[in-house]
């Protein structure tokens, strides 16, 4: 299993462990802004009590040398599940994830979130997971 396959169970499992990234690595996000991966893992840390479940629906990986390093990249779509008392609040999203020797490095975090904040305003208890 390369590493981005284990972010991806490990994001299923709703716990990620610091060890799997290069701390110092941005990740961007349409919420968050850019952030370094040491800040990535502990925000997601916080965010999975907001979230019921997550499936990663697919993960396509590319592998190869480069100038003796090894490169790895990966395109990975999720869907979550948020935590609501009634209903279902679920949005789809895909990260480009960057790895070199063994260690993430990078990741883009796409996601609607005019749609998310729609869910907001349906379900009153979302409005806890990103505060403006």
């Amino acid at each position: 299993m390369n590493v981005i396959e284990k972010y991806a169970k490990q994001v299923q499992e709703l716990s990620l462990e610091l060890d799997l990234f290069d701390p110092e690595g941005d990740q961007i996000c349409p919420a968050e802004g850019t952030r370094r991966l040491k800040e990535f893992v502990q925000g997601c840390k916080e965010w999975f009590t907001f979230v019921d479940h997550i499936v990663c629906e697919k993960i396509i990986c590319k592998h190869w040398k480069d100038e003796g390093f090894e490169q790895l990249q990966g395109v990975l779509s999720f869907e979550t599940f948020y935590k609501v008392k009634s209903g279902e609040a679920k949005v789809s999203a895909f990260q480009v994830v960057y790895a070199n020797n063994g260690k993430i490095n990078y990741i883009n975090s796409f996601w609607d979130l005019s749609k998310f904040k729609e869910l907001m305003a349906e379900h009153n208890e979302l409005k806890e997971v990103f505060r403006d």
